[in-house]
């Protein structure tokens, strides 16, 4: 894997139901991007874990950093081999804001958390840092309208609204230390959905980012939560 990025790498990132998949689509179709999706269809532990949290959760959250730490390394290896750029839904970085969540729901033991703590920042040092994260900031109340009245998928017609809460508040920390890590965050007020051209726009006017990762826990106020 080479040392910088010759592309733009782009991440959208957003709470359940945000509107992540309709936008990457979007800015696909405009910037001619290729776009890597989020392996929920794929995800063999998803109705499970909603009958069983307490059980399914460390489980299906190793599998899915698993899953989203080879997809952001293939979107890497694309960018190298084809110069095209990339959009990621979801990426392997927000990973962590599900794996918080679990901790506090009381999904994940202390000793659970500091395994994943731990495998993540192993997993994570030295990947290339993402051109920009794009965050649709949206309300809980209103992904939980998208959730049961527009995808309706069955599993997840009993989502509570307190996890979509807690989830929205890990994002907001992520965000912050994101940006002390050198990525671009771009914060996007999706509650109606929006217009993509600003969207676009910004994209195109983002220099790249040769940053690798490579933050320790002693360099980040909150990286006992964090990395």
């Amino acid at each position: 894997m080479s040392k910088t990025m010759q592309s733009k790498l782009i991440v959208v990132e957003g709470n359940i139901g945000a509107g992540k998949s309709s936008l990457c689509t979007s800015l696909s179709n405009t910037l001619g991007y290729t776009i890597y999706e989020e392996p929920v269809k794929s995800n063999p532990y998803l109705e499970d874990f909603y009958k069983d949290p307490h059980r399914i959760a460390p489980i299906m959250q190793r599998w899915l950093f698993e899953q989203r730490l080879a997809t952001y390394k293939d979107a890497v290896l694309h960018i190298e081999e084809t110069g095209q750029g990339v959009i990621l839904d979801r990426s392997v970085f927000s990973d962590w804001a599900f794996a918080y969540q679990s901790l506090v729901d009381g999904f994940f033991t202390e000793q659970q958390y500091e395994e994943y703590q731990t495998m993540r920042e192993v997993a994570l040092r030295g990947l290339p840092l993402p051109t920009m994260c794009i965050y649709l900031d949206v309300s809980p109340e209103q992904c939980l309208y998208r959730i049961t009245q527009l995808r309706k998928r069955e599993c997840e017609a009993g989502m509570p609204i307190e996890y979509l809460r807690g989830l929205d508040a890990a994002h907001a920390m992520l965000l912050d230390d994101l940006e002390k890590v050198g990525i671009e965050v771009l914060r996007v007020d999706w509650e109606s959905f929006g217009d993509i051209e600003p969207i676009e726009k910004s994209v195109q006017r983002t220099p790249l980012n040769t940053r690798l990762w490579g933050v320790s826990r002693d360099q980040m106020p909150r990286a006992t939560l964090f990395v």
